[in-house]
């Protein structure tokens, strides 16, 4: 079961991976309350959303509107959108991909992976220009250490950020094992002058674990019926 993008980040707020601040809204009356500059996420399971014209920054109030109606309701690659999320405009430095997953080639053990080569398809960057992704799996009974911390950290040139990616990467591993989640992405996570976001999410759960996480499946299930 995948999660949209903005149920996601409501776990990663929830588990302290910090977001930019935003508010998901279903109308265009909605939208006119608010005031630019923001930026429009439409809400669809599928990616590739920025290049198919479905994550848009506004700079003024008469885009914002224009925008809005331009997407709410259409369809973007096969799906409807019903509700954008609408968040602030960050003064981004670099951008970066980094995940969780669990590696089915290494017994299913978690594996990091890390890159810079954020917004792209990590799995064909991997095969095509392997010296631009890290992959470093990991013990699940033991959890993420320092030394793979600093391993990525490193890989991404985030060494004055340590304190920042290791909170946020043994989030991602608690929200990996508490919430039975095969994947959890950042693409991109965000460098800024207040430091590291998390711009985007994805999360699938385990569905295997839908007795465990009975709660969460209802709310994804629901939000993925409207």
């Amino acid at each position: 079961m995948k999660l949209y993008e903005f149920q996601g980040k409501e776990l990663f707020a929830e588990y302290g991976i910090p977001i930019p601040k935003g508010s998901i809204v279903r109308t265009i009356d909605e939208i006119k309350a608010l005031n630019a500059p923001l930026v429009l996420k439409s809400q669809v399971l599928s990616g590739g959303r920025g290049k198919a014209g479905g994550v848009v920054l506004c700079n003024d109030n008469a885009s914002l509107i224009q925008e809005a109606k331009r997407i709410l309701g259409s369809t973007l690659k096969g799906e409807k959108v019903n509700a954008l999320l609408v968040e602030e405009k960050l003064d981004i430095v670099q951008e970066y991909y980094l995940s969780i997953a669990i590696d089915g080639e290494e017994a299913r053990k978690p594996l990091i992976m890390a890159s810079i080569a954020r917004g792209m398809e990590i799995g064909k960057v991997a095969e095509e220009e392997p010296h631009l992704v890290l992959k470093q799996p990991f013990n699940p009974l033991v959890g993420i250490c320092d030394y793979h911390i600093r391993k990525v950290a490193s890989f991404l040139d985030l060494n004055s950020e340590f304190k920042s990616l290791r909170k946020i990467l043994r989030a991602m591993d608690a929200i990996r094992f508490e919430c039975d989640a095969t994947l959890v992405e950042i693409n991109p996570l965000a460098k800024t002058p207040a430091g590291l976001f998390a711009l985007d999410s994805k999360i699938t759960l385990d569905n295997d674990a839908k007795f465990r996480q009975g709660e969460l499946f209802e709310k994804a299930f629901c939000n993925n019926k409207k």
